[in-house]
């Protein structure tokens, strides 16, 4: 029965919050606020009362102490406080972002610039949502890429039609029975006769 009171009184909260001035919401409301009063004494504590019908404290603490209605309420986002940006060092911002994309710079680079020169507008994280909130992306400096544009070299070639012409040399990983510890070989070979002209052996 607790269980399935738990997983109806859920429903029931979720859809007195969407309807919070509808006649069922306030009928809900003020059946288990007495549903708590009376299990208060039997299970000898409020927190074991609410524990029981799965209801939070702090959901108790504001149904017993209301807030207080603002009767138009600011959203967030317009709020207004000492450390918001407001419009003019905005537009400073996205002035300087341009700027700096025009000539090929990033946003981390602009931002730098600015802070060299004094100009302490806001955060470098703030200067990123300012650059992704600008609608003309169109001066916004390509992300570089891991490819090379250099021309690519042709690669060597050698030919040896007798040995001590030409060598080679390589380099091999030896393992010792020590932990954290190894060696390597390093190898001159003649590409001729496949001997090896040289070697020795070092800790790197």
């Amino acid at each position: 029965a607790g269980k399935s009171y738990r997983a109806l009184a859920h429903t029931e909260r979720a859809r007195a919050r969407r309807h919070p001035t509808d006649t069922r919401s306030h009928r809900f409301l003020s059946a288990e606020n007495t549903l708590v009063d009376e299990l208060a004494p039997l299970t000898g504590s409020v927190r074991r009362a609410l524990t029981l019908v799965g209801l939070s404290r702090s959901t108790w603490h504001y149904r017993r102490n209301p807030r207080v209605k603002t009767e138009h309420p600011v959203h967030q986002r317009d709020r207004k406080y000492p450390s918001r940006i407001d419009t003019t060092d905005r537009t400073r911002v996205e002035a300087l972002i341009d700027t700096g994309w025009q000539a090929g710079n990033s946003v981390d680079h602009s931002f730098a610039t600015a802070w060299d020169n004094g100009s302490m507008i806001a955060s470098r994280r703030s200067w990123w949502r300012i650059a992704a909130a600008v609608l003309d992306q169109r001066n916004r400096p390509k992300t570089p890429t891991k490819k090379s544009t250099r021309t690519p070299r042709p690669m060597p070639v050698h030919t040896a039609t007798a040995p001590g012409q030409v060598w080679s040399w390589d380099i091999t990983d030896l393992h010792s029975p020590w932990r954290g510890a190894s060696f390597k070989a390093y190898s001159i070979i003649d590409i001729h006769s496949r001997l090896i002209a040289g070697w020795r052996v070092e800790e790197r």
